[in-house]
């Protein structure tokens, strides 16, 4: 527990993801490109919850799993979201080239 109370850290990570969340919408609704705001959203949300939710918070609020999600799986979400933008924007790139 970062601030010393479980729910005050819990508090924390779900207001730092709704405020990734409305970065994320404003990202889409600005720029349309909607990979880039899914992307972003995966990111920072999963550096919150790394680093937000250890062993003890999730022991008390009974998270083992998503603990075990966070760690191992997310990430590798984020990394395949990655290619996959780093590939659109080759294509758009090469299709602007023509």
């Amino acid at each position: 527990m970062f601030w010393g109370s479980s729910s005050l850290d819990m508090k924390i990570n779900l207001i730092a993801t709704l405020i990734f969340f409305i970065v994320a919408i404003l990202i889409y609704l600005f720029k349309k490109r909607i990979l880039l705001s899914l992307f972003l959203f995966s990111l920072f949300s999963n550096f919150i919850w790394y680093y937000g939710l250890d062993f003890n918070l999730a022991e008390f609020y009974n998270l083992q799993s998503m603990l075990i999600f966070i760690r191992n799986y997310w990430p590798i979400i984020n990394l395949i979201l990655f290619i996959i933008l780093i590939f659109q924007f080759l294509k758009n790139a090469s299709s602007n080239k023509k």
